[in-house]
């Protein structure tokens, strides 16, 4: 009983980033004039969508569905990157504000793994898979700091 909260807890907590990630990358794809970082914002949504798409099918094993981002989240992150982004939508501002976003889900990832520690082997994959991603995304936001 333990190990299933545990795996249900981590997998929630996998779903929400991955649609935190997959939000944000579509909301700055939507500033993005510069061909390159859209192509990178575009991969990386699909990245975080299929992370989302598999913690959902893994809660579903559980019985349990993915808790939705409520109204109010959904909004501060609108405005967070529309505030962000208002005078300044050059590709390193936006690279910046993605770099900051991609750290804090990446240390609350591996909280949360350290945390829900006695799961099924493939949800700490899965788990592993987004804090991947996460950093992969902060690698490539660095290529664009000016």
């Amino acid at each position: 009983m333990q190990q299933q909260t545990q795996d249900v807890t981590l997998l929630q907590e996998v779903y929400h980033s991955a649609s935190m990630g997959e939000r944000g990358s579509k909301l700055m794809l939507t500033k993005s004039k510069d061909g390159g970082l859209s192509a990178k914002l575009s991969e990386f949504s699909d990245a975080y969508a299929n992370i989302k798409q598999e913690a959902s099918d893994q809660l579903a094993t559980y019985g349990q569905a993915p808790i939705q981002s409520g109204a109010l989240e959904n909004t501060a992150q609108w405005m967070g990157v529309q505030l962000g982004t208002l005078i300044d939508q050059s590709p390193s501002r936006m690279a910046e504000m993605l770099i900051q976003g991609s750290a804090k889900s990446m240390i609350k990832s591996i909280e949360n793994i350290k945390r829900n520690h006695d799961t099924e082997k493939r949800t700490r994959e899965l788990a592993g898979r987004l804090v991947s991603l996460e950093n992969d995304s902060l690698a490539a936001m660095k290529t664009y700091l000016s």
